[in-house]
């Protein structure tokens, strides 16, 4: 990613915000910094936001990001990339699963979170639907949707603009089972 695509997340321009705005929409590393002031993206962050970006316009329609644990994928592809996706676009519908409800609900509730955040409202408008929200589903305020589930949660009768699978096996032991890699395909 060029130096160029990434601003100052303190802008000296009499309208700070529009810029920073516009830059959080160019952007995805750049909006991740907006909403998480101290947060300095690696270059491996920086790629993985750019084919998160690609994952967004339809370029890459298939994507896999293997890192070890605890490096921030999951903080780009499961929380912020959904808030962004969805700022950018509010009536897209994702899901987001992986192996337990329990932690799908977290990257859920963590994305839902970003949408609700101070950092958020002061550039964007709210976009969160107020009623009938749930941690594992919510909607926003044109129609788009957030479902978290897992393998053993249903999917029947739910689509998706965007899919997440993250962390879809809970350990090797599974991963390299040959059943339960069936069971997560037939899902």
């Amino acid at each position: 990613m060029s130096d160029d695509k990434v601003i100052s997340m303190t802008p000296d321009q009499p309208d700070g915000d529009a810029v920073l705005r516009s830059a959080c929409s160019e952007s995805l590393i750049s909006f991740a910094m907006a909403m998480n002031v101290g947060y300095q993206p690696s270059r491996v962050h920086e790629l993985i936001a750019s084919k998160l970006e690609d994952c967004r316009t339809r370029k890459i329609r298939r994507l896999c990001i293997s890192q070890p644990p605890r490096t921030g994928k999951s903080a780009l592809a499961s929380v912020l990339f959904p808030a962004w996706a969805m700022t950018l676009d509010p009536t897209l519908e994702i899901v987001g699963a992986s192996y337990s409800a329990e932690l799908s609900g977290d990257f859920s509730t963590s994305s839902k979170g970003v949408l609700l955040s101070p950092a958020y409202l002061q550039l964007f408008p709210p976009i969160v639907h107020p009623e009938g929200n749930r941690q594992n589903d919510w909607k926003t305020l044109s129609g788009g949707r957030y479902l978290a589930t897992s393998p053993a949660g249903g999917l029947t009768g739910k689509g998706s603009s965007i899919t997440i699978l993250d962390d879809i096996t809970k350990n090797r032991e599974e991963a390299e089972s040959e059943l339960v890699r069936e069971t997560i395909w037939r899902w």
